[in-house]
């Protein structure tokens, strides 16, 4: 049998699922594994599909309306490139903006722009890396795991209620091919749960 993958931005590991749910044996790690990464799924599209994985993003395009640009992800580690657009849109012209024209705000996730970058749709790009580093083999260490201890215990909460659920339903103990009971049914938020997932949330998505 091969050995159970989680998605390597899951926001959780099997060992604390199982720890949760007080088991031992890995008769039960192929359908956990997979219920860690639908927890994630499931946890990253209420948040406005944003990643919390620190990842590099490479020449995203915004609309200007305002003086601030809300990034998808964040927090943001660096910008490399942030360009405003001349020219139209199918044959655009992308300058680098002047590097007192603008102010990012790292942990918020926008850049509050100052005058000289033009409003518009798609008026901006931005090549940035935001997210946080995940790495529960060493998670005390924060060189290598930063992503915030009360997202990481919602995840393994919704993973745990949802295999509780699949059990209940008599469902096999491994894979999920051929399931009838959807993860969403498996593991709805709690209100605390959601009051914890809302903090994280791109409420501008």
């Amino acid at each position: 049998m091969p050995s159970p993958t989680i998605a390597p931005h899951a926001l959780t590991s099997l060992t604390k699922v199982k720890a949760l749910l007080n088991i031992s044996v890995s008769t039960y790690d192929t359908l956990l594994s997979a219920l860690v990464s639908e927890a994630t799924d499931l946890i990253e599209g209420l948040c406005g599909g944003r990643r919390f994985l620190r990842t590099t993003y490479t020449q995203e395009e915004y609309d200007v309306t305002g003086r601030k640009v809300f990034l998808k992800n964040r927090p943001i580690t660096t910008i490399s490139a942030f360009q405003y657009r001349s020219g139209s849109l199918s044959s655009p012209t992308w300058t680098d903006c002047p590097a007192d024209s603008y102010l990012p705000d790292l942990n918020a996730g926008y850049i509050e722009t100052f005058g000289s970058v033009p409003c518009g749709m798609r008026a901006v790009r931005v090549t940035y890396t935001a997210g946080y580093l995940i790495d529960f083999t060493d998670e005390w260490n924060t060189a290598v795991h930063t992503l915030p201890t009360d997202i990481t215990k919602v995840c393994t909460e919704l993973a745990g209620a949802a295999f509780n659920r699949r059990q209940a339903a008599g469902i096999s103990s491994q894979g999920t091919e051929g399931q009838n009971v959807s993860f969403a049914e498996a593991a709805k938020p709690t209100e605390e749960q959601m009051a914890v997932i809302t903090r994280y949330a791109n409420t501008w998505i």
